[in-house]
């Protein structure tokens, strides 16, 4: 009971969710991403069973197709966190509608018309709205402000050696125009 009770204090809980939060972050949003994809594949491609357990497809230019092109594609861009937050307020929306069309007026509780899936997803997507892609995304790359800062590191020595190579080439500059008097007065010397 005092291992449980110690576990659970909010110093020791802290600790394990620093530690924990941002892996478990990852796992959850790829493999969210990868399970709404696979019904984006069924319907675009026909792959595991397609839409009708057959290998059929849903037409590209239907709703059922509409909904293959964000599940496949939006379920890829939340597996590697590009643009996470907005791809998953679109995703959240899409779910929404899906269940309000598809299961609600089939009457019941989620569990009795078959929306648990969309239910999950909205909740799913509203988390990695609110969350965010996590730390091993590219979303953490592109635009966090620790990695702008790095790239401003190294682009800053190159846009100064850029600026020198303008400079130097630039007949009009000041530097130039010192810098060709000098190779004249020093041919005219020779």
């Amino acid at each position: 009971m005092n291992t449980l009770k110690h576990l659970l204090s909010p110093r020791i809980s802290s600790k394990i969710s620093a530690i924990t939060l941002p892996a478990t972050q990852v796992v959850f949003r790829i493999g969210v991403g990868l399970l709404f994809m696979q019904h984006g594949v069924q319907k675009l491609f026909g792959l595991l069973g397609g839409v009708d357990g057959a290998g059929a497809t849903a037409p590209l230019f239907s709703l059922f197709g509409a909904a293959g092109v964000l599940e496949t594609f939006g379920g890829l861009a939340i597996v590697l966190g590009l643009l996470t937050r907005p791809v998953a307020v679109l995703l959240s929306g899409q779910m929404v509608i899906a269940y309000f069309m598809m299961h609600a007026p089939q009457g019941g509780f989620p569990i009795q018309n078959g929306g648990e899936l969309a239910v999950f997803f909205a909740l799913a997507f509203g988390f990695l709205f609110a969350t965010g892609a996590g730390r091993w995304s590219i979303d953490q790359y592109l635009f966090s402000e620790e990695t702008s800062d790095r790239r401003e590191q190294i682009r800053r020595p190159a846009l100064e050696e850029h600026r020198k190579t303008i400079t130097d080439r630039d007949p009009l500059s000041p530097e130039r125009k010192h810098k060709v008097e000098e190779e004249r007065t020093a041919t005219v010397v020779k």
